[in-house]
C-alpha cells in the first residue's frame, strides 16, 4: 500500500513548478501559476484515493487468514481481497464525508470559542487586532483536535468489513466507534510510538 501511494504521489507533485519557483527567486522574477500541472495533480490525487482504499482492504483481507492458517499466504487469497473493492471505496468515501463534517464542526466551535476570548481581549484592550489573531488560531485548533479524534473514532471501519464482509458501509464506523470507545488515546500514542 505504501510503495503504491508513494508511487503515485511522486507522480503527482508537481517537480517542474517547484523547479521554476526555486527559479524565480534565484533569478529575481514573478513565477507564474499557470505552469502547474493542475489536470494532472488532480487526476492522479483522484487515484490515490480511489486505489489506496481497495489495495488496504486487500492487505487487511490477509490477516486473519494469516492469523488462523500460520503458513504462508498464497497469491489468489490476497487477490480475493480486492473483490471487496466496492465496500473499500464505500468505507473510504463515506468516513472522510462524516470526518469533513466533524471537521467543520470543530472549526466553528473554535471560531466561536474564539470570538469570546476575543470579545474579552477587546473589553480589556479596545483594540479589534486581536479578533484577527485569535479566531483562526482557535478554528483550526478546534478544527485539528475534533478531526484527530473522530479520525480515531473511525480507525478500524476498515477491520470491520474485513472481519465480517456482510457488514454495510455504514454499520462499520458505528463498529468502529464501538470498537474505539476508550482507547482513543492509547491508539494515539500507539501511532506516537511507531
Amino acid at each position: 500500500v505504501t510503495v503504491i501511494t508513494s508511487f503515485l504521489v511522486c507522480l503527482a507533485f508537481p517537480w517542474e513548478f517547484y523547479g521554476n519557483l526555486i527559479s524565480s527567486a534565484i533569478n529575481g522574477y514573478e513565477p507564474s501559476m499557470s505552469s502547474f500541472p493542475w489536470v494532472r495533480y488532480y487526476i492522479t490525487l483522484l487515484l490515490i484515493m480511489i486505489i489506496e482504499p481497495v489495495v488496504e482492504i486487500a492487505q487487511l483481507y490477509t490477516f486473519p487468514i494469516l492469523f488462523k492458517n500460520k503458513e504462508p499466504l498464497k497469491f489468489s487469497e490476497f487477490i480475493t481481497g480486492f473483490s471487496l473493492w466496492g465496500k473499500a471505496l464505500g468505507v473510504f468515501w463515506w468516513m472522510y464525508l462524516w470526518l469533513v463534517l466533524w471537521g467543520m464542526l470543530g472549526l466553528l466551535a473554535g471560531f466561536l470559542g474564539g470570538f469570546l476570548i476575543a470579545a474579552i481581549c477587546y473589553a480589556i484592550t479596545q483594540s479589534s487586532s486581536a479578533i484577527a489573531v485569535i479566531l483562526p488560531i482557535t478554528g483550526y485548533i478546534g478544527f485539528f483536535i475534533v478531526l484527530v479524534i473522530k479520525a480515531y473514532q473511525y480507525s478500524v471501519a476498515s477491520f470491520a468489513i474485513v472481519d465480517n464482509t456482510d457488514v454495510k458501509v455504514t454499520q462499520s464506523l458505528k463498529i468502529s466507534k464501538a470498537l474505539t470507545k476508550g482507547y482513543k488515546w492509547k491508539l494515539f500514542c500507539l501511532d506516537l510510538s511507531f
